[in-house]
């Protein structure tokens, strides 16, 4: 996994995440060593994640607790995957077919 971060006119480091993320490892790889000193350096940032188990438990809530947070609706339809709409991109059925 990779994580990376933008803003408006900046964005920082990539981090390469070596085996799955728990959130001691979030806050040690990614949230110290990054998003603090990247959110200290651009005026009114606000940082958003998703509601990964690593995003909401409590260490990494706490290590975040100087960061301006946005707040990640939980179920959202604008932030589920098309396939939850009851398509499948697999489905030849709805797949247009150009005709030039």
């Amino acid at each position: 996994m990779v994580w990376g971060a933008i803003s408006y006119d900046s964005r920082d480091t990539l981090v390469v995440i070596p085996r799955s993320l728990t959130a001691n490892l979030y806050v040690s790889l990614v949230i110290q060593p990054i998003v603090l000193p990247f959110m200290n350096s651009i005026q009114r940032g606000v940082f958003q994640q998703n509601n990964a188990l690593p995003h909401t438990d409590v260490i990494t809530q706490h290590a975040l607790q100087s960061v301006d947070m946005l707040p990640w609706p939980p179920r959202s339809p604008d932030f589920l995957q098309s396939s939850t709409y009851g398509t499948s991109l697999d489905d030849n059925s709805s797949v247009i077919h150009s005709q030039h």
